[in-house]
């Protein structure tokens, strides 16, 4: 056996275990163990990163919305494919539940648009695409028997707003501002946004530019570099809403040396 070391970033939390690594040029592999004590909703986005989620169910199973406000159950052997700038309503049961993500802020080149794929693996060994190469030829072979879409069936006005703030989030960004730029009360504004995609103005944005912050962070930027580079106007801010969406602190998300065992 001959000793290596590979970047590794490992976080244990009360509510999760995670492991992440790097497997091919800005291709991450995380696996993580959640544990839920309760049903919970959870309404999230993984901000400019595609995540694709493998997962067997059998022990657990889990919900996701749709576009027509439906809830659908994800059971078994499944992968579900988010692109960049998703936002995604699970609904999840207590035990524990295992998965792993593929992650990347590059593009994939058999993406399907902006829609969630969803894969059924039941057929199937759930094997994990461990390179580019194995994970496009994976896109190319498989086609998704669910597909959601982000933008169908959502008013006019609430898919501007978000396509807005998905090219603005670094910046300064006043509710105010968008009812000038959208000629909209701000009242109606919010209410738009929350009511098509169940997740405020303000807690999306702080999502886009937590993501942003963690992905900076691993390019070995310091704290003070990462927050202000993605948009948080102050340190406490930028904890406050990291710690709200990670249970636990910007400093267990570097990444570090760990020996691993290589034949």
């Amino acid at each position: 056996m001959k000793q290596n070391h590979s970047e590794v970033l490992e976080i244990l939390t009360s509510a999760y275990r995670s492991q992440v690594r790097m497997i091919d040029k800005d291709l991450y592999l995380t696996q993580r163990t959640h544990h839920y004590k309760e049903t919970q909703v959870a309404v999230e986005t993984y901000g400019p990163n595609w995540l694709f989620i493998f997962a067997d169910l059998k022990k657990n199973r889990i919900f996701i919305r749709d576009q027509n406000q439906k809830k659908i159950a994800l059971r078994n052997k499944v992968a579900i494919l988010i692109p960049p700038f998703n936002i995604v309503e699970w609904h999840l049961f207590p035990g524990s539940l295992q998965w792993q993500a593929l992650s990347s802020s590059l593009p994939l080149s058999n993406s399907r648009d902006s829609e969630i794929s969803i894969f059924n693996l039941s057929e199937q060994i759930l094997h994990i695409p461990m390179n580019w190469l194995d994970l496009n030829s994976f896109l190319s072979k498989c086609i998704p028997f669910i597909t959601i879409s982000n933008t169908r069936k959502k008013s006019k006005i609430a898919n501007q707003v978000k396509n807005y703030i998905d090219n603005n989030f670094k910046e300064e960004l006043q509710i105010n501002k968008l009812s000038s730029i959208f000629k909209y009360d701000r009242s109606y504004l919010s209410r738009e946004f929350k009511s098509n995609f169940n997740i405020s103005m303000v807690e999306y944005r702080h999502q886009l530019r937590v993501y942003e912050a963690l992905k900076l962070l691993n390019q070995n930027l310091t704290v003070t570099e990462a927050i202000f580079s993605s948009g948080f106007s102050s340190l406490n801010q930028f904890l406050s809403y990291f710690k709200k969406y990670f249970l636990t602190t910007p400093s267990k998300f570097h990444f570090k040396k760990t020996p691993s065992q290589k034949k």
